[in-house]
């Protein structure tokens, strides 16, 4: 086989790879500036709005379960429910909390910290919940009027969230109590007091998650540097692209269409991710889950968009440092003409 036949085949080989290597790049991009950095999840969460959301939308997901078993006698529909847990866990609260779990998770993640060493405090938000319901109930138990003959009759032990009226005698305090204690037993409205890593264990295990992937920081952190390494190889491949062409003018403008080919495919990825989340989304399945209109697919989409912006970016250069070296390939062509 004659020399050319290699040199052929060693540039299409070299092309098809650096093409390769560009998406590899540019998804690896992706993974370092969308979620390689506490900072950037931060962020993403917060333009998300799921701070704002996330207590009504758990709210609403509580009721459902509510309604399949609920032994409390407490309406999560109550407007003293739903102000006293936003007065609680306000976004401001919230927010601190989970970036509280983020910078913890990531410290582990970059091997300063054998292991998460987040402290969730959510002891003070759930007494501020339980003595803002109480206060509210007191007001509104105390507001009630006396209830008529016609009612004590039908009247059978006073309900303190459903009491129309108050039947003499009935001593408001102790109702008031009485909820508020039933307030504190309710798992699927208040979180624990403290949560730390210990805290997320698999049934019957010992160990929390964190502790069974101990290979996920040296993971995590080969991960942040594979975009240099792609970028490394993309060079070499260049090179070998000029080196292999009959001349520098054709290696270079073989590398420059390359490139720009390339870089105009990576800046359609964002019209794909949004067709593709337009198309896997279930409007109805959406709408019936709060948590997952609310919160979940405005997460989705707020890191959908910084993945676009990123595949934006790197797609332009990619088009903008092709074009520039066809281009000046060419104009210094026709100058030596």
């Amino acid at each position: 086989m004659s020399k050319d036949f290699f040199r052929g085949a060693g540039l299409k080989i070299a092309g098809v790879l650096l093409s390769l290597m560009l998406f590899a790049a540019a998804g690896a991009m992706v993974v370092r500036f969308v979620i390689g950095e506490p900072g950037a999840v931060k962020t993403t969460i917060v333009r998300s709005g799921a701070y704002d959301h996330l207590i009504d939308a758990s709210l609403a997901a509580a009721r459902t379960t509510a309604k399949k078993e609920d032994k409390s006698n407490i309406p999560l529909t109550d407007p003293i429910i739903k102000d006293s847990l936003n007065q609680a866990y306000n976004s401001s609260v919230l927010r601190t909390n989970f970036e509280n779990l983020i910078d913890g998770t990531y410290r582990w993640l970059d091997g300063s910290a054998a292991q998460p060493d987040f402290v969730l405090d959510f002891g003070a938000s759930n007494e501020v919940f339980v003595r803002g319901a109480g206060d509210r109930l007191g007001e509104r138990l105390r507001g009630l009027p006396a209830c008529t003959p016609v009612e004590l009759r039908a009247a059978g032990e006073v309900d303190a969230f459903k009491a129309k009226c108050l039947p003499p005698g009935v001593d408001i305090s102790q109702l008031v109590q009485q909820s508020q204690s039933n307030l504190r037993s309710r798992k699927d409205l208040l979180p624990d007091q403290k949560i730390t890593a210990d805290t997320f264990k698999k049934p019957g295990e010992t160990q929390n998650v964190f502790a069974s992937a101990s290979d996920a920081p040296k993971q995590f952190q080969l991960l942040k540097q594979v975009p240099w390494m792609l970028l490394v190889i993309i060079t070499i491949l260049a090179a070998i692209i000029v080196l292999l062409s009959p001349s520098r003018p054709e290696g270079l403008k073989r590398l420059g269409k390359n490139l720009t080919i390339t870089g105009v495919l990576i800046l359609l990825i964002p019209l794909g991710l949004y067709f593709a989340q337009s198309t896997l989304t279930d409007q109805k399945v959406i709408d019936a889950n709060p948590l997952a209109r609310d919160v979940t697919l405005p997460l989705i989409t707020e890191f959908g968009k910084a993945a676009a912006k990123v595949y934006l970016i790197f797609g332009s250069l990619a088009v903008l440092i092709g074009g520039s070296i066809w281009l000046a390939v060419r104009h210094s062509g026709r100058h030596s003409e």
